[in-house]
């Protein structure tokens, strides 16, 4: 992660997302939006080209879904953080998302200001899981 600024790459195909996504972003200074797909089969090499440091990620894209991004993004850039942003909180599919090398995952569900809190924790390596997502989901996606 840069000193200065965390580069966020955006990948969802619903515009109002994203621009919601931009828009709750840009109110902190220390987040920086360098990109954005809206298929799965382009994230991982323009990830890649603009030097993200974090990767919002919607579990259902065309191309190639959410889980096989986050592969993908995680071999080609084992460094980037990848924050998983899903309608679907089933243990299953969190625990999925954690076992393909996914830091984070967060409902669209949640708040506001909690976007921004999750893409700071993932950005210090850390995990995290949104409210409402039990814990126990750490030990299923080992």
């Amino acid at each position: 992660m840069s000193d200065e600024k965390i580069a966020l790459y955006l990948a969802d195909d619903n515009e109002m997302v994203v621009e919601g996504i931009r828009a709750l972003v840009e109110a902190d200074a220390a987040i920086e939006v360098v990109g954005r797909s809206e298929t799965g089969s382009e994230v991982a090499d323009k990830v890649a080209e603009a030097k993200a440091d974090v990767l919002v990620c919607d579990i259902s894209l065309p191309g190639m879904n959410g889980l096989e991004v986050c592969r993908s993004v995680k071999t080609k850039t084992p460094e980037v953080a990848v924050l998983m942003l899903s309608m679907n909180a089933s243990e299953r599919i969190v625990a999925g998302a954690l076992a393909n090398g996914a830091s984070g995952y967060l409902t669209k569900e949640a708040v506001a200001s909690e976007l921004c809190k999750a893409i700071h924790a993932v950005a210090r390596g850390e995990k995290y899981l949104g409210q409402g997502i039990p814990e126990t989901v750490l030990k299923s996606a080992k």
